[in-house]
């Protein structure tokens, strides 16, 4: 049990999100809450909707949310030491030696748990050949057939015709990819971020540009976990691929900035995941035939917008811009 704010209430985590029950009037859901579909229903929720319950979590809700759950009153939570804030925070002590970028490679992107997102995320920077192994992680492993499948419960016919010649091929050498893990040493805890961030910043400086492979980024409701942050502590350019509406709401509730002199967001606001990934991948694939020197100028550009956005994160305004949502 968790006291906070004088109450007491329980915790659930997601080795615990089946145990989430009706005899509680106050709950903290942390971490993702196994997403929101497009109807932005969520599983645990729809077990407790017709009671008069709070839920904590790490969502700063919409009105979709709201309207589906007139019951339930929703509370962000940024003061616990699960919350999103003491996550966020993680970084904190984390000293970047600032070497003059020296770009090797295009991609980077590091991808651990086995969400149904990063196996999209991963099959696309396959197929685009961005997938380094060298630079990039995929910690999990998947079937040419259970890509295909999910590929097809997001997109059908003619459409799924079209979409699948960017995610998915049928060569030995790409299905062996799929069933492969490409993973590094991390630290025996894999969200030890002050340990993790010193063995992948050299590969973030290293690379034009990371590509976030965020929570469960085929949810239709935005949620923001730490990742974001390893190449804004790095001063790199980076594109998530996450929830529709994400960098809307990185924009609006915790004041970083987007990359707009040089990437086109359009993505952003495509409500199907399979799209808006496809979408992504080709808005950066302009800048994969540029030469180093290219990239380093485009990199310029953005400078004001980068250092801004590592200032905006270690001064902790940010916090300071979460509070008016907290509770």
């Amino acid at each position: 049990m968790l006291s906070l704010l004088g109450l007491s209430m329980k915790i659930f985590s997601p080795s615990s999100y089946d145990l989430v029950d009706t005899n509680l009037s106050e709950i903290q859901i942390i971490d993702y809450m196994c997403g929101f579909n497009k109807d932005f229903k969520n599983p645990i929720l729809e077990r407790i909707k017709d009671h008069d319950i709070t839920v904590w979590s790490q969502y700063i809700v919409n009105d979709k949310v709201k309207q589906q759950y007139p019951n339930l009153k929703f509370k962000f939570d940024i003061n616990t030491p699960a919350s999103t804030c003491n996550i966020f925070k993680s970084l904190n002590s984390f000293k970047h030696i600032e070497p003059m970028k020296k770009f090797q490679n295009f991609v980077c992107s590091f991808n651990g748990a086995n969400h149904l997102s990063r196996q999209f995320l991963t099959a696309g920077l396959h197929k685009f050949g961005w997938f380094n192994t060298s630079y990039s992680t995929k910690n999990f492993s998947y079937t040419h057939d259970d890509l295909d499948g999910s590929i097809m419960s997001y997109v059908d016919g003619d459409e799924e015709k079209f979409y699948r010649k960017f995610l998915i091929d049928p060569s030995n050498e790409s299905k062996n990819f799929y069933e492969s893990i490409y993973t590094l040493k991390y630290q025996d805890n894999k969200h030890n971020h002050e340990f993790n961030i010193g063995l992948l910043s050299n590969r973030i400086d290293s690379s034009f540009v990371q590509v976030v492979g965020e929570t469960i980024a085929e949810s239709y409701h935005p949620f923001m976990s730490e990742k974001f942050l390893y190449p804004i502590v790095c001063k790199s350019l980076w594109v998530a691929y996450a929830q529709p509406c994400y960098y809307t709401y990185l924009e609006k509730y915790f004041g970083f900035k987007k990359y707009n002199k040089i990437f086109d967001y359009h993505f952003d606001s495509i409500e199907n995941p399979i799209i808006r990934l496809v979408e992504l991948l080709s808005m950066l694939s302009k800048f994969e035939k540029l030469s180093i020197a290219d990239w380093h100028d485009l990199y310029l550009l953005e400078n004001d917008t980068i250092e801004y956005n590592r200032d905006h994160y270690y001064s902790q305004q940010y916090l300071i811009q979460l509070e008016q949502y907290a509770g």
